[in-house]
């Protein structure tokens, strides 16, 4: 399947992609959902072009091994309208080349010891909110709290991982006063 257009799930009901890829060159909002299953081999690729904004808590999460998520774009979690605290895990090998985002309040979990997480290196989690992570974490890429507009605290929860090759990027000054970046 390739999109260039709009995909929105917009239903809390039971969703499953089985041996399907998923080429995203545009958008993919995730405005409502509970959990959405990957099984059969599915892999998802979010090209540079691709977003994926996740406005719900919920989650992603394979029911076998062998599904992917290959990220070249940006995967954001966002404040849904209600602004309160938000949570959505993820349960799938990821290879991130592109933007992992979060913003304040809100939680990415990758959780599950059989899976991998790989910040490949131009990789990069950046935000305000918290990546909890007790999957296998490779880091060759950046860990950067905040924006490039804003400082800001980045909380990384259970399994942190600084390889020789990553950067952590932070301000350790602002222009005013106590202004500066908290990992």
């Amino acid at each position: 399947i390739e999109n260039n257009g709009l995909i929105q799930i917009e239903s809390l009901e039971y969703k499953k992609l089985i041996g399907v890829t998923l080429e995203n060159n545009s958008e993919i909002y995730v405005n409502y959902s509970s959990e959405i299953k990957l099984s059969g081999g599915c892999v998802i690729n979010n090209t540079e072009t691709g977003t994926i904004e996740i406005l719900s808590n919920g989650g992603l999460a394979q029911e076998e091994p062998g599904n992917t998520v290959n990220n070249e774009g940006s995967i954001r979690k966002l404040v849904d309208e209600s602004g309160s605290f938000g949570v959505f895990y993820m349960l799938f090998d990821m290879n991130n080349a592109g933007i992992l985002e979060v913003d304040e309040n809100q939680q990415f979990l990758f959780l599950g010891s059989n899976i991998t997480l790989n910040n490949m290196e131009t990789g990069v989690l950046k935000g305000f909110g918290a990546f909890d992570i007790t999957s296998n974490f490779i880091n060759l890429g950046t860990i950067a709290p905040g924006s490039e507009d804003s400082t800001g605290t980045l909380q990384v929860t259970n399994y942190l991982n600084l390889s020789p090759q990553a950067k952590l990027e932070f301000d350790i000054a602002g222009i005013l006063a106590g202004e500066f970046d908290v990992i």
